[in-house]
Parts: C-alpha cells; sequence; structure tokens
C-alpha cells in the first residue's frame, strides 16, 4: 500500500501554535440597516466570536486588503441566536436588511 496523502504544515494553521489570549473582553455593536464596517482590523486579534442578538438575519463576510467588501453577495449568514467563531484579524463587515437595527452580541481576545 502507497502513500495516500501527505499533510503540510503551514505557517497560518493550527498545528503551529500561536500567541495565545492575553485579553478579552465582550460588548454588543449595533447594526443599523445597510452595509457597515463592526469590527475593525487587528493583528493581535487572537479570536473574535459573533453571536445575532435578534431575531432578524444578518450577513457577514470579511474585508479584503485595501477596503469594504463590494457587496453581500457571497456573505455568510447568522439566524437569531446563531454564532461564528472567527480567527482572521481582518476587518469584519455586516449586512443589515432587515429593515431595523440588529444587536450583535462580540466577545474578542487578543494576545
Amino acid at each position: 500500500m502507497g502513500i495516500l496523502y501527505v499533510q503540510a504544515s503551514f505557517k497560518n494553521s493550527r498545528i503551529k501554535s500561536r500567541a495565545p489570549t492575553s485579553e478579552a473582553a465582550t460588548k454588543v455593536i449595533t447594526m443599523a440597516v445597510g452595509q457597515n464596517k463592526g469590527i475593525d482590523a487587528d493583528i493581535t486579534r487572537t479570536y473574535v466570536t459573533i453571536r445575532n442578538l435578534s431575531t432578524n438575519p444578518i450577513k457577514y463576510d470579511y474585508a479584503p486588503a485595501g477596503g469594504a467588501p463590494n457587496s453581500g453577495d457571497d456573505a455568510m449568514i447568522l439566524k437569531a441566536d446563531e454564532a461564528a467563531d472567527l480567527e482572521s484579524p481582518q476587518e469584519v463587515w455586516f449586512w443589515n436588511t432587515s429593515g431595523a437595527p440588529i444587536d450583535i452580541g462580540v466577545d474578542e481576545g487578543k494576545g
């Protein structure tokens, strides 16, 4: 039997250790109707958890280098009371098409 596959270890993979979280904070942010930057870029971020505290769905996406995403067409959807764990230092943008403001719970760690 030959080798079926080989696993690689990339510098940014979970196999390689990262800085531990040395501080964390929680907050609630309110997203107005439309496209909004909800979380700033931060190279010291180790994680951020976002939870939709509304009964209406909201979309989120990362900003590409140099600016805001063009549209929410490819964005991920967070339904009521759903959460997502993100480990990117990029900006996080939200699209609120519900017609009313939506509260997002944020738990962010830095290291």
